[in-house]
């Protein structure tokens, strides 16, 4: 274990005072030759997690923890024995009793930039080229499923408030004719990942994470301009398309425990108070998670049945090679590791960080997901709000009684159908391939849309909003 020694603060651990940093200097921070352990005396002793991630997102305290181990990585002595990770890691695990270890690395993550700025030709040591084409052949033989467990896991990731502004902002998506051109267009893009060589430059797959890559990054520059005010002014919807984020929440009041002292960071004000502008590295990993997670955890659910472990394993390969190419360090990419250790890692997510933050969905929250519903309806017909929400209750075994009583009868009996088609149906042969060919056909259909379909579409999309 390694730290770094804190000299003449410890009252500061005494008061849980952040204003008795505000006159630190690195004069302050003395690296102790003998290497040996006093866990930050203010940080990692704090009695109150939140105090926490304030003074690690607080720049002065980055800038002055930044000096203190770049000394010790420039000194040949000392650098030997330190692991920066590491470090960090122990800092959030002696804090945060109650995180899972599975999500300890992931939450260091939150004081880093969204895209650690990787040359786009660098190429991992750790690729494998012929598992990395399994993984797409995966992905393409279960097209279907994997697009629809993808749409689910929106709910979940939209349930990161914070995260959730940016998307707002960029106004691509708050309106379903907007969401309609947005998620047709990363339909298109995600099937370049996984039809052609991302390695490759000049290749639709190539070319497509550049695109993604810069659009993160423009976006990181606009809020950059902006106050933490401005910011949360813009992502507000008034009105908003919330007709049922009350009796939602009472449900997952009801069925969803409430987070313990140090289990979820994002329930903190700390964390919405100081977080960077941006996605930082583990917002990009918890997106991430979200092309991955259902289907290696509930593949039955979206209809893998037939699926071996190596077969997920390689389609968790695929997406470690994007995730790297879209610019997520290693350290924070969420499919590295084993397919148990990414399964556990993304089953601990849904239990300990996106089911408390159901307890407090907000209006945004369901208006975003009606708006991308019904824009994906446009071209994949049948899709429901609350059939969608319903089905994604039954898999994480939330009971929604006073949801499902809200459910109209159209809508309860596509949810059994859902059910059945890909709990049963899709073991009968050909069905599978079948919904995955039409899922194809209604994409490149979508397209081709003349402009007479595009005014059709807006009109309908600006009727729902005026409901």
């Amino acid at each position: 274990m390694t730290t770094i020694i804190v000299e003449n603060l410890t009252n500061v651990n005494e008061k849980n005072d952040l204003k008795s940093f505000e006159n630190i200097t690195s004069e302050n921070y003395k690296i102790n030759s003998d290497f040996k352990i006093n866990k930050l005396n203010i940080l990692s002793d704090l009695k109150n997690n939140n105090i926490l991630i304030e003074i690690l997102l607080n720049p002065d305290v980055q800038k002055i923890i930044e000096e203190s181990i770049s000394s010790i990585e420039n000194d040949d002595k000392l650098n030997k024995n330190f692991d920066r990770q590491k470090y960090f890691e122990e800092l959030i695990e002696a804090n945060y009793p109650n995180l899972p270890k599975t999500l300890v690395p992931l939450t260091t993550g939150i004081t880093l930039p969204g895209d650690c700025g990787r040359n786009a030709d660098d190429i991992p040591d750790w690729l494998d080229h012929d598992k990395f084409l399994k993984g797409q052949r995966f992905a393409m033989d279960n097209l279907f499923g994997i697009s629809f467990a993808e749409m689910l896991s929106l709910f979940v990731l939209y349930s990161f408030e914070e995260g959730l502004k940016p998307i707002i902002m960029t106004q691509n998506s708050s309106k379903p004719y907007e969401a309609f051109k947005r998620f047709l267009s990363t339909g298109n893009r995600v099937r370049n990942w996984y039809t052609s060589d991302i390695w490759k430059k000049g290749t639709p797959g190539y070319n497509d994470i550049e695109i993604v890559r810069k659009m993160h990054g423009n976006v990181r520059n606009r809020l950059e301009k902006l106050t933490k005010n401005e910011i949360d002014n813009a992502a507000k919807i008034i009105p908003a398309l919330s007709k049922k984020t009350n009796i939602t929440i009472d449900d997952f009041r009801d069925c969803c425990e409430a987070p313990k002292i140090g289990q979820c960071p994002f329930t903190s004000d700390a964390y919405r108070l100081n977080k960077i502008k941006g996605l930082n590295q583990t917002e990009m990993s918890i997106t991430h998670w979200a092309f991955i997670g259902f289907t290696i955890s509930y593949p039955e659910y979206f209809g893998i049945h037939d699926a071996k472990d190596e077969d997920l394993d390689a389609f968790c390969h695929m997406w470690r090679g994007i995730g790297y190419r879209l610019g997520i360090d290693d350290k924070y990419n969420f499919c590295q590791g084993s397919l148990t250790e990414i399964r556990d890692r993304s089953n601990d997510l849904l239990e300990f960080w996106a089911k408390p933050l159901f307890r407090n969905v907000t209006p945004e929250w369901e208006h975003m997901m009606r708006c991308l519903i019904e824009g994906i309806g446009y071209y994949t017909p049948g899709l429901d709000y609350d059939t969608s929400l319903f089905y994604l209750c039954n898999i994480l075994n939330c009971k929604m009684p006073r949801f499902q009583s809200s459910m109209s009868l159209l809508s309860y009996a596509k949810y059994r159908l859902t059910k059945t088609l890909f709990l049963y149906l899709f073991r009968i042969p050909g069905i599978r391939n079948y919904m995955n060919e039409k899922v194809i056909r209604n994409v490149d259909a979508a397209n081709n849309y003349d402009e007479n379909k595009h005014a059709e579409l807006q009109k309908k999309s600006t009727k729902s909003m005026n409901t």
